[in-house]
Formats: structure tokens, sequence, C-alpha cells
């Protein structure tokens, strides 16, 4: 976002979570790269949120960023694209599951930073990408991920648990 905002007029990015307390140095280093940008009005760390404040907002972004390393599932990904909100992802957990690259996100590389910033640039430059992308997200979330499909899956898991061998 410090390669991105100065080319998007009154766009501000939002850095949504805590950082544990392993990573503080880590989050040190990025406020104060921030601050050395000229970007703390525009970079807003918001902490953690609960989660009614966090889906109140959600479909207000115009792109959500998840990039981290690794991933045990990626439920903000997921809320995101139920949203209507497109996406850009590392290439970790169930992300590339459930994202349609080009069609509701990009995959994108760890670490490949240049890649992210060209990616979100090209959603947000890009007259309609947005909501085309968040509208198609929010339609494959519907579809692979809801809440009833989960139900279903889980009731065929225990359909098999209880007609196999004893």
């Amino acid at each position: 976002m410090v390669s991105v905002l100065p080319k998007l007029a009154g766009a501000t990015a939002l850095i949504i979570g805590r950082a544990m307390p392993e990573h503080a140095s880590f989050s040190a280093d990025l406020k104060r790269r921030v601050n050395e940008a000229g970007l703390d009005e525009r970079i807003i760390f918001t902490g953690e949120m609960p989660p009614d404040r966090l889906a109140a907002l959600l479909p207000a972004l115009s792109l959500h960023v998840a990039l981290p390393p690794y991933e045990g599932y990626g439920m903000t990904v997921l809320e995101a694209m139920a949203a209507g909100v497109p996406v850009i992802a590392s290439d970790a957990g169930n992300f590339r599951k459930f994202i349609a690259e080009d069609i509701c996100g990009h995959i994108v590389a760890d670490g490949e930073v240049a890649e992210v910033a060209k990616k979100a640039l090209e959603i947000l430059r890009t007259n309609g990408a947005a909501a085309r992308m968040g509208g198609e997200g929010r339609k494959r979330a519907e579809k692979y991920f809801s809440i009833e499909r989960e139900v279903e899956a889980i009731g065929a898991v225990y359909e098999a648990l209880w007609s196999g061998p004893a």
C-alpha cells in the first residue's frame, strides 16, 4: 500500500488485526515505513475488531488483501468474498481453492510485493473491475462455501460413518 496509495488519490488502506507480542518488531517496522512514506493519515492500523463490527465494515471495502505466508483455513478471504469484495491473497492455506483467478481475485506468490501492487492497481483503477470481481466472489462464496453447503458436507460424513462397517 505504500507504493499503491500515492497512485490512488483519496484512497485509504486499513490494516486490520492485532500483532501478537512476538510480531511487535514487525508491526513497529510497518508503522515506521508508513510514517516515512508520509501515509499516516491514509494507512490506518485499526487493531483487532469485534466480529460484528468487521462484518459491518467488509462490504464498504474496495479490495481485501490477505498475504500470510501460511494459513490454516483462511476465513477472512471467504468473509470478504461473501461481502462482495474482490481479493488478492497469497498462495497459502485454502486460498487457491476459494478464489477463481481473474474472476473474483488473484493469488500471488509469497513475497511478490510488486505483483500485489500491480494487481491492486488493476482492480482499483479499471472501471467496474472491483464491483464485477466482488460480485463474482459473492456468487462463488454462496455457491461453494455457504453454511448450507457446510451442513450438507458434515451430514454426508456422518452418513458415511453410520453406514460403514461397525
